[in-house]
């Protein structure tokens, strides 16, 4: 393989690898992501609050208010991760936010709190996909996006 320092200009442009390190983290975030939609959003938090309360449509109806809460401020949050170049750091604090909501979650006492909680993680849950996506560019040239999305 030739050197970087004597490739021409244009294929420095569009590098032709993949960062793996960055790539397996980004994979290993998707793959937290799909832990969490699948035993916090479709399991836990239905029986939990089904448990204090004997039915689950306040479940249903808080993912739903917290969808809208989240798809309201997407394209402002974009904006600003796009402008500051923050992504990463948005991306962290979200992440916090929601693991924060989810272990606080055990510890509520009443169906509210738990649903407040609830609300707060799938707000910074949904938020953060949006932000994780718009990184893949960091780890993988355009022509191999499809591979990064892949491992996710």
């Amino acid at each position: 393989m030739a050197r970087a320092d004597r490739l021409p200009a244009h294929r420095l442009a569009a590098p032709e690898a993949i960062h793996w390190g960055r790539a397996l983290s980004w994979a290993f975030y998707d793959f937290a992501n799909t832990i969490y939609s699948a035993l916090v959003v479709s399991y836990a938090i239905t029986l939990h609050v089904k448990e204090y309360t004997g039915v689950e449509k306040y479940t249903f109806l808080t993912m739903g208010l917290s969808l809208l809460a989240s798809a309201l401020l997407l394209p402002v949050a974009g904006e600003i991760a796009d402008r500051t170049g923050r992504a990463k750091r948005w991306l962290m604090a979200l992440t916090v936010s929601c693991c924060a909501a989810c272990a606080l979650i055990t510890f509520a006492g009443g169906p509210w709190l738990i649903l407040t909680l609830f609300f707060v993680a799938n707000f910074c849950y949904t938020v953060s996909l949006t932000l994780y996506n718009s990184l893949m560019p960091m780890f993988a040239p355009r022509r191999r996006l499809g591979l990064l999305s892949g491992l996710g």
